[in-house]
């Protein structure tokens, strides 16, 4: 938003120049000291023109326009010292003395906008439009009143009309153009922007703004050139630091993003938005502790500032620190209770920390505050799947994809409930469908593969896996998952690579070691299957089948005891787990125990008859 007291402070300087001219050719009879006062008090500036002012207003002599002219001059060097009470009152006397000056009616109305009391700004200026139907300026400024009511429409017909009666008021066509950038009008603003610039090319504000308009075009090259432009124009502009660095973060480029919001900091200490979006930037560049720090300070220096609250949750969850993030995200909804934004995000912190209800809860209220939010569809869905309900999962991504037929995530959301039911060909034409929609989309991939792997389609699982990894290479879960495709093949050479891979990824899940366990067992590689199961057993002291799996290695290396022993924690751990009663019973059998053995035997067909 551009200030406009600059416009005014010019154009009532212009009037007085000219106001001046016509009293002294009417012939104006004034003293010589009231003459030099008023001449001191039209042409100076600051202490001296005030002093002049006063004098020449205190000498009696004057009246009518000259009078009035001695208020609005003094008016207008208050206003330029941020004085907008006495300048209101000297605006008001130069009404009173002359009250069909529409340049006195204007230029209060300025004063008015500036303390931000619009319904009397709006008041003097449409007065000061009623005595002059062609002065231009007051449009210019009654628009810039409506633009900061919302009122948007007026606004631009405002301008329409300042710009009519002036086409190369340049300050009327940026304003005009920044009521287009608020409407997300792009292409028009540009076009007053740019032709603003043509009349003017040393205002920064209007490159500044242009810069604006092309980052919401995606046109981050033209957007840091016009931002770099208002820069060397007033190299002191914290707003420019800041918009050329959201241009930056937006093209990705973390690291000059960081830099422009920290030239901003240093310009103003005080710059909230600033520290929000350089938190921003160190959140994107995985830098969690940085972006903490920035939207702490942003919060310190604005505790009602609903944003920090919640991209500060968003870095805690980015740590796992969910307890955290709900905090700070509950903190953003008691300043803003009406972002259904925070809602969903709240929601998705409930459900990873398991507490499904009070994430359904979340989603609730965010359709409620908005009906027409795919994400809060998506996010209830999801939860839904994990609470064992895929028929309303399944509704709710029904309604996601009514509501954006191209939202992706919704019908990969539904291909897993779909999965959820065993309905597997539904599930692999919504994973289709979604992969169609967004080819990059390395988890659609891999659930597609989970999907071929339970049709007992492990070629067509592979290449759905190979596809997730080479879009995400540090994709552990595809790793693992390709490998058990390999292990159902019988290749386990590349099953157990995959399972090493994997392990390097995220070396702390048992599960991966269990596997990697039965593929090198499968190869004969005792030793190391041994060493993978204990690894899972250290990790997961309760993995029944881990200890089952090192029981069949020990029982292969015919080292009984410890076998019997491994498949003994293995019942222990799990009473109903059958095939490591059937295990110690060949084992038992081996040791010529028949008795154990036949006991073991029995239990185990009681559980599984497929056993016999």
């Amino acid at each position: 938003m551009f200030v406009n007291a600059r416009l005014w402070t010019f154009g009532v300087h212009v009037v007085l120049a000219t106001l001046l001219g016509a009293v002294f050719a009417a012939g104006l009879m004034i003293g010589s000291a009231a003459a030099d006062d008023f001449q001191t008090c039209a042409y100076a500036s600051g202490d001296e023109l005030i002093a002049a002012c006063t004098r020449a207003i205190d000498s009696g002599g004057l009246s009518g326009h000259g009078l009035a002219i001695m208020y609005l001059s003094r008016a207008v060097e208050y206003s330029k010292k941020r004085d907008f009470d006495r300048a209101i009152a000297d605006y008001s006397e130069a009404i009173r003395v002359d009250p069909e000056d529409a340049t006195a009616y204007a230029a209060r109305g300025t004063a008015y906008f500036i303390k931000k009391d619009l319904d009397h700004a709006l008041a003097d200026l449409s007065e000061a439009i009623r005595i002059d139907p062609k002065y231009a300026p007051a449009y210019a400024g009654r628009g810039s009143a409506y633009r900061q009511k919302n009122d948007l429409d007026r606004a631009i017909a405002d301008y329409d009309e300042a710009i009519r009666l002036d086409p190369k008021f340049a300050s009327a066509l940026a304003y005009r153009g920044s009521v287009y950038l608020d409407k997300k009008d792009y292409d028009r603003a540009v076009a007053d922007l740019s032709e603003a610039i043509r009349l003017n090319p040393k205002f920064a504000g209007t490159f500044n703004n242009r810069g604006v308009a092309y980052r919401f075009k995606k046109d981050y090259d033209r957007a840091v050139a016009d931002l770099s432009e208002a820069i060397r124009l007033d190299p002191k502009d914290a707003v420019a630091f800041d918009n050329r660095g959201s241009a930056y973060g937006d093209n990705k480029d973390y690291d000059h993003a960081v830099a422009d919001y920290s030239e901003a900091i240093r310009l103003n200490p005080k710059y909230t938005q600033a520290f929000n979006n350089r938190g921003m930037a160190y959140l994107n560049k995985k830098d969690d502790d940085r972006a903490i720090a920035d939207f702490s300070a942003a919060i310190r220096i604005d505790p009602k500032y609903p944003k920090a609250f919640y991209n500060r949750g968003n870095a805690y969850s980015e740590k796992n620190d969910y307890d955290r993030a709900i905090a700070d995200y509950s903190e953003a909804i008691q300043l803003d209770p009406n972002d259904a934004r925070v809602f969903v995000t709240r929601g998705h912190a409930y459900r990873t920390k398991g507490d499904l209800d009070r994430a359904v809860a979340d989603y609730d209220e965010a359709i409620r505050l908005d009906p027409s939010y795919a994400l809060a569809f998506t996010g209830r869905g999801g939860t839904y799947i994990f609470k064992k309900d895929p028929d309303h999962a399944i509704a709710d991504y029904n309604e996601a994809i009514r509501i954006d037929p191209k939202y992706a995530p919704a019908y990969y959301g539904r291909g897993s409930a779909y999965q959820r039911k065993h309905d597997l060909d539904r599930a692999i034409a919504d994973y289709d469908e979604a992969i169609r929609l967004d080819p990059k989309y390395a988890i659609a991939f891999a659930n597609r593969g989970n999907a071929y792997g339970e049709k007992k389609d492990y070629d067509r699982a592979i290449a759905d896996y190979s596809e997730a990894i080479r879009l995400d290479p540090k994709y552990a879960l595809a790793f693992y998952n390709r490998g058990k495709a390999h292990g159902e093949k019988n290749d386990y050479d590349r099953a157990i690579a995959d399972f090493s891979e994997t392990i390097r990824l995220d070396p702390k899940h048992a599960s991966v070691f269990n596997n990697r366990c039965i593929a090198y067992k499968n190869t004969r590689d005792y030793d190391h299957a041994i060493a993978d199961c204990s690894e899972a057993i250290r990790l997961d002291p309760k993995y029944a089948e881990a200890f089952n799996n090192r029981g069949s290695a020990y029982r292969d290396k015919k080292d009984y005891d410890l076998a019997i022993a491994d498949f003994s924690a293995a019942i222990s751990l799990n009473p109903s787990f059958a095939p490591a009663f059937k295990n110690r019973s060949g084992v038992y059998r081996a040791k010529g125990d028949i008795s154990h053995a036949e006991a073991d035997n029995a239990a185990a067909i009681r559980m599984d008859p497929t056993l016999k």
